[in-house]
């Protein structure tokens, strides 16, 4: 084996001569023994911006002061949304000024002895009797087949078309009479969903996690970071559009397996579809769709919407040319977005955009979370109450890691972590919520 020896070179010596030490020299392998390569370093901040640019939408989920949070002891879960019944219905039959039987599409609402009126004709009838199931075979001055027995009291005597409102009202009882039997309610109908159960790992050699390794590339640290971020991504994209499947593992290996809705299959009234391109989307459409989300007594004050970046600029522009919008909260801005709001833009773009009925729609632009080509254009409007979108998870599984599981021997040699969590969105009311297809994209793709 010959001897390695140095050699004469010209000095004076700098960081570009001799050539050979040069710190321009990228692809001299033997720089590096004399001049070590500086690496900067990633930075906490670094990291924090992956999280907020993938997570933002999964953070306001979690975080109990925008969505109610809870944990069950089933794997199924079961909700209703008990909202009040309606105090009013139409007659289906037009209603002559000499009638004294009228047939309403809801005759429950008519309860012997008590009031029923129609406001906008200024009317009061008595219930005198009701035939819930047509069995008496009443019938009114046209022959139409009727379900409620009345006299008129008060109002002008006239003909009232079908169609119309007619309300319930009290129970009238006179100097030397009784009241009159209120209506009992009972629970509508039930939904359920069940919980995803899912779990990530990944492992490092005992060798390789004693080596030493630059910018924490192929270190354990970097290892759990890994599975963790992989974990709350696609955990974020399940929470959104998974659809529900339960049943033995078709492989015989695993035993049941669980899988909840998601979201967007829980939606189905208010969609709005405004073109692939966003070209049908104009304030006026964007503003009406919004409003009816608020239509419902158990609405929340504010809804919260989460889109791509094509839909942000849209809505936005849109916003801008209607004078609605409020305020503006760049993605380093969560601090004032918190301070002049009250709400947490979760360290993405935020705007604040006021209907015309005065309600607040706060926007937020998931730039990477949503850049794949067939998110484009798409947005998901969620209302921060009890019975917009509630989210929960199985009891003592939320994100729980499981450290070193290898079995012995192997785990002389091996380190594996797994990360372990569980999951279920509930929608008690999911006309509270919405979905918008369309944004323009900008000319340079």
């Amino acid at each position: 084996m010959s001897v390695s020896t140095y050699t004469w070179q010209r000095g004076p010596w700098s960081s570009i001569s001799p050539s050979a030490a040069s710190s321009l020299d990228f692809n001299n392998i033997s720089v590096e023994n004399i001049r070590p390569a500086f690496w900067h370093q990633r930075t906490d901040a670094e990291q924090e911006t992956k999280a907020y640019n993938h997570e933002a939408l999964l953070s306001f989920l979690e975080d109990e002061f925008s969505t109610p949070q809870f944990a069950t002891d089933n794997p199924v879960v079961k909700f209703r949304c008990d909202a009040a019944p309606d105090f009013y219905t139409t007659n289906d039959k037009a209603i002559a000024s000499s009638d004294t039987y009228m047939e309403l599409n809801d005759s429950i609402i008519a309860e012997e002895g008590r009031i029923i009126r129609c406001p906008k004709y200024g009317v009061e009838y008595r219930v005198l009797d009701v035939d819930d199931d047509h069995s008496e075979g009443w019938t009114n001055g046209a022959g139409d087949a009727c379900n409620v027995y009345y006299e008129q009291l008060t109002g002008p005597v006239i003909a009232i078309p079908l169609g119309n409102y007619f309300h319930f009202g009290e129970g009238v009882m006179g100097e030397q009479g009784e009241p009159k039997r209120a209506m009992t309610s009972v629970p509508g109908d039930w939904f359920w969903n069940s919980m995803s159960y899912v779990g990530l790992f990944d492992g490092i050699t005992d060798i390789q996690q004693k080596a030493n390794m630059l910018r924490g590339w192929g270190t354990h640290p970097r290892l759990r970071d890994d599975v963790y971020f992989q974990h709350r991504y696609s955990k974020q994209q399940a929470v959104l559009f998974a659809h529900r499947h339960f049943g033995t593992d078709s492989q015989g290996a695993e035993g049941n397996l669980w899988i909840a809705n998601g979201i967007v299959p829980q939606i189905q009234t208010n969609i709005l579809s405004a073109d692939d391109n966003g070209v049908n989307l104009t304030y006026g459409i964007l503003n009406d769709h919004w409003e009816r989300l608020f239509d419902s007594e158990l609405t929340a004050p504010e809804k919260h919407h989460f889109c791509d970046a094509a839909q942000y600029r849209t809505i936005r522009m849109l916003a801008q040319q209607a004078g609605a919008l409020e305020g503006e909260y760049p993605v380093l801005s969560t601090k004032q977005a918190m301070d002049t709001t009250g709400m947490d833009s979760y360290g993405v773009p935020m705007m604040d955009i006021v209907l015309q009925s005065g309600m607040h729609i706060y926007v937020r632009q998931l730039r990477k979370a949503f850049s794949s080509p067939d998110f484009r254009g798409f947005g998901v409007t969620l209302d921060r109450g009890q019975h917009g979108v509630v989210f929960g998870h199985y009891n003592g599984i939320n994100e729980v890691w499981h450290d070193d599981i290898e079995t012995n021997p192997r785990r002389i040699t091996m380190r594996s972590d797994a990360v372990v969590d569980s999951w279920v969105t509930l929608l008690p009311n999911e006309s509270l919520n919405g979905l918008i297809f369309g944004g323009v994209p900008g000319l340079v793709g």
